[in-house]
């Protein structure tokens, strides 16, 4: 199952894991975080984690298409 959790920010439930994942570039996936479901909703401090890392996932495939038009 998949679930848009906020903006660019998705959510795969394979059996009891989750995989917080963004897309970039076309099909291109990155999976942020991964962890063992514990209940229905992902837990603020895994929500955190995934935000920072897709902040930076974002932020440096900006600078690499930046680069490129120069």
């Amino acid at each position: 199952m998949t679930l848009q959790l906020e903006g660019k920010l998705w959510e795969l439930k394979p059996d009891q894991h989750r995989l917080m994942y963004v897309m970039v570039a076309g099909p291109t996936m990155v999976v942020l975080h991964g962890c063992k479901k514990e209940g229905r909703k992902a837990t603020k401090a895994d929500l955190d984690v995934a935000r920072k890392r897709m902040k930076q996932v974002l932020d440096e495939e900006s600078q690499a298409k930046q680069s490129k038009k120069k």
